[in-house]
This record gives C-alpha cells, structure tokens and sequence, in this order.
C-alpha cells in the first residue's frame, strides 16, 4: 500500500513516515484506484473521471463507456455533470436507444465518484479517508472485480500480471 498511502498524503498535506519498499507498483490497477483522488482534487477534470471509467474497476461495458466519453466531450464536462442529482436532458446527435444508454451510465458514475466524495467532504484523518475509501472500493464491487481481473490473467498465463494486481488491490 506504500504508494497508495504516499500519494494520497503528499496531496492532502498529511505528515507520514514510512520506509520505501524495494519495488514499486506502476501499472493499470494503480492507477484505477488512485483515480477517485484524482477526480476530487482535479475538480471532476475529463482525464481523471475518464481515468476511472476506462478502468477495470468500472464495470460498465466498453460500448458504454464509448458513448459516455463521446457524450461528455459534446456536452462538454463540468463539476455539475458529475455531482448534480439532474435529470440529464441535452440529447447531443445520440439516437434516442443509445442516449438511455449514456444515461444509465451517466448515473451509474455519478454514483460511483459520489459514493466516495460525499463522505470524504470536509475529513482529514487518515481513517476518515480510509474508511471513506474503503466504502468506495466496496460500493463499485472491486474485490470481485479483482478477483476476476486475477483469474482472467491466471487462466491465460500471465502470472506477473495476475500477482501485480493482486499486490495493488
């Protein structure tokens, strides 16, 4: 957990002290996790919410997740798009089918990134964060979803792969 825990207390000013481990987690499943931080201290910027979407931690299906990308960039992405309980009404050039689609995933990530920013509003203690993060992780279903994500990689060979993952979670 040490560039998980590093990360997220150099951000937020948090004094720490702990010894570096020898190796270094660098791939995908960190940055999925790191991406909820990223999206409350960037201000819902497009890159950090699409961080989260594109990753595995995401469970909407690939055509979703197009769509939504594709939608947010005609609509253009704001704070207000991610935090408001709005009915969404701008339809862009989306068929009426593929519209309810953007929607349900629309909400479906509002849900999601407000799951973690609606408890971690106005905490600094680190078991604030934690338990606020550990909430979010629960919420979005990620211990199954590693689960899976390890055993794709089991079954197809890739082991490092399979451990790396299994360590970042």
């Amino acid at each position: 957990y040490y560039p998980i825990v590093k990360d997220v207390f150099e951000r937020y000013g948090i004094f720490y002290n702990i010894t570096e481990p020898s190796f270094t987690y660098n791939n995908f499943m960190y940055t999925a996790l790191m991406s909820v931080f990223d999206i409350m201290q960037s201000s819902y910027s497009f890159d950090s919410v699409f961080d989260f979407v594109r990753s595995p931690l995401c469970t909407l299906d690939d055509y979703d997740k197009f769509l939504l990308e594709n939608y947010v960039i005609e609509a253009g992405n704001t704070p207000k798009l991610w935090t408001s309980d709005d009915e969404v009404s701008f339809q862009g050039g989306f068929s009426d089918y593929d519209f309810k689609r953007v929607k349900s995933a629309l909400y479906f990530v509002r849900e999601c990134i407000n799951a973690f920013s609606s408890k971690f509003k106005g905490r600094k203690k680190v078991q604030d964060i934690t338990e606020a993060y550990a909430d979010f992780l629960e919420y979005i279903n990620a211990e199954n979803t590693v689960k899976m994500l390890v055993s794709e990689h089991r079954t197809n060979g890739d082991m490092q792969l399979a451990n790396e993952i299994s360590a970042v979670y």
